[in-house]
């Protein structure tokens, strides 16, 4: 039983959730949101756009799914939708072909699936879903100036019961779900100080989600759709073309690279290798030949040479070496440094 405290603390909430509501019921919220949907000329019947692809690998596929989609991209997603199939045919799941939806907003169009013929019951889970993230959800969105939550929770249960019935206290989303609706309006400013505006501004927010995104069903037929299926033709025929011209074109650059490397070793025998020397290697070298030989086999330059054996510390034959070598006043050291 409550405490007198409890009691004096409820009647004033009471009061204010009377004065709210104002003599308002579900029927009178039906009435003013489905005239505010006629004026913003709304599609609800039917509420679901349908489209139709064909699964290759499993053309007898039966089940629907369900999406959302932009609505000024329905054409493009379906020729997207039908190419997924092809490319991975027997897929499960939501069929959106580019990202992945919520599934919160999932959850919601298999909802106004199963109700697509009641648009009263339409009506309550599309409010039930505004309030949803206003009141239910761990991550409230609730703007500063909208009236506080107890004066929300008498249209939430309204569109519960109308829409759940006796399972009105039972939660159609996750509470981590932060929108279940494709388009939510967070106007932090538009002031709503009755149940009229309220519901106003729901409508409006179902309107403008309406409008942006269609609710889509997507059924499997037994053949591709000749339309899509020329389109996707000619897509892979251009991507064919493409590929021949990109392939032609690196076994030409590959060739004219063959060419240009057997060109430089004709030239310089040990064109390449001069990286891959190990110390001891490039000190005999150097003990064997002028630099000037070195750097025509390699392809590079004898200062090149010098600046690595400097950084190595390789000691290197000192001027006129070579030139004493050549006219016999010196012995060809055979790669072995001399003193």
């Amino acid at each position: 039983m409550p405490t007198r405290a409890e009691i004096d603390w409820e009647r004033p909430r009471q009061r204010e959730v009377e004065e709210f509501t104002d003599r308002w019921d579900w029927k009178r919220v039906y009435r003013t949101w489905s005239g505010r949907m006629e004026e913003f000329n709304v599609p609800l019947d039917p509420l679901f756009t349908t489209v139709t692809v064909h699964d290759p690998k499993n053309p007898a596929r039966s089940e629907t799914e369900v999406s959302w989609w932009p609505a000024n991209e329905i054409q493009r997603l379906r020729i997207a939708c039908q190419r997924h199939f092809n490319n991975h045919p027997d897929t499960r799941g939501t069929p959106h072909p580019e990202y992945e939806l919520p599934k919160g907003q999932i959850d919601t169009a298999r909802y106004l699936w199963r109700h697509r013929t009641e648009p009263e019951t339409i009506a309550a889970i599309l409010i039930a879903a505004s309030l949803f993230s206003r009141l239910h959800s761990s991550r409230l969105r609730l703007p500063a100036e909208w009236p506080r939550l107890h004066l929300l929770q008498p249209l939430d249960r309204w569109a519960r019961e109308k829409w759940l019935g006796h399972e009105a206290a039972d939660q159609m989303w996750h509470p981590m779900s932060t929108a279940v609706l494709p388009l939510m309006s967070d106007d932090f400013v538009y002031k709503i100080d009755s149940m009229h505006a309220l519901v106003r501004y729901l409508a409006e927010e179902h309107a403008a989600a309406l409008h942006s995104f269609r609710a889509m069903e997507v059924r499997f037929a037994e053949a591709p759709d000749p339309f899509v299926a020329k389109i996707l033709d000619e897509e892979s025929r251009t991507q064919r073309q493409r590929w021949a011209e990109y392939a032609a074109s690196r076994k030409e650059a590959e060739e004219l690279e063959r060419q240009r490397l057997a060109e430089l070793r004709e030239k310089h025998p040990r064109w390449g290798e001069f990286d891959r020397l190990t110390k001891d290697e490039l000190s005999r070298l150097v003990w064997s030949k002028p630099t000037t030989q070195i750097a025509k086999e390699f392809g590079i330059s004898d200062v090149a040479i010098g600046k690595r054996c400097k950084a190595q510390f390789i000691r290197k034959p000192p001027p006129g070496f070579w030139r004493r070598v050549e006219t016999g006043q010196t012995p060809n050291p055979m790669g072995r440094p001399v003193a």
